[in-house]
């Protein structure tokens, strides 16, 4: 109802936006920033985990990489742009045929230095023989030598567990827009 308000027309980067009740809409320069640099890797093949160590994973693959800042031979990411990093993981362990899961630690690494972890302990059931874990934390990179790592300590009743490879191995990072 009433009469349409005419308007006139933005350009290239500009969005519409309302001038409140009974003022007329109006274009400005859109504001925000851009989610870069970030990556995700995977495990390519399943990664055996010996008993009770510590273990870096083993993500060598990567599906996205903005920046070329994910190193696939040590395993880290290193961005080049300082500021707030979302840093998430999911990733499956298997117990294998022992059927004796006992527990498993994720750790995001800033630097060598846990940053968050993730935990189950199944120790007296040994009834899980596959666990997927997930996390996430927020980490404050300075842009030139920090880097985040993703470890685990996989424990089974006897031998060795693995880390199950492909969709079930998700590491990634992207920069926060402050």
């Amino acid at each position: 109802s009433g009469n349409p308000v005419a308007i006139a027309t933005g350009s290239s980067g500009q969005v519409l936006t309302s001038g409140g009740a009974g003022a007329a809409p109006s274009f400005a320069a859109a504001s925000g920033g851009v989610n870069t640099p970030y990556f995700e890797a995977y495990i390519p093949s399943d990664q055996t985990l010996t008993d009770a160590v510590s273990t870096l994973m083993n993500y060598t693959s990567e599906r996205h990489d903005s920046a070329g800042a994910f190193n696939t031979t040590s395993k880290r990411f290193i961005p080049q742009t300082a500021g707030k990093y979302y840093v998430y993981f999911s990733q499956s362990f298997n117990a294998v045929s022992t059927d004796k899961f006992h527990s498993v630690y994720v750790y995001i690494k800033l630097n060598g230095s846990i940053v968050t972890s993730s935990y189950l302990d199944n120790y007296d059931n040994y009834t899980l023989l596959v666990y997927p874990s997930s996390g996430s934390a927020i980490v404050t990179m300075n842009g030139s030598s920090d880097y985040i790592e993703l470890w685990a300590y996989f424990n089974v009743f006897s031998g060795n567990g693995k880390a199950v490879s492909g969709e079930y191995s998700t590491f990634g990072a992207y920069k926060l827009i402050e």
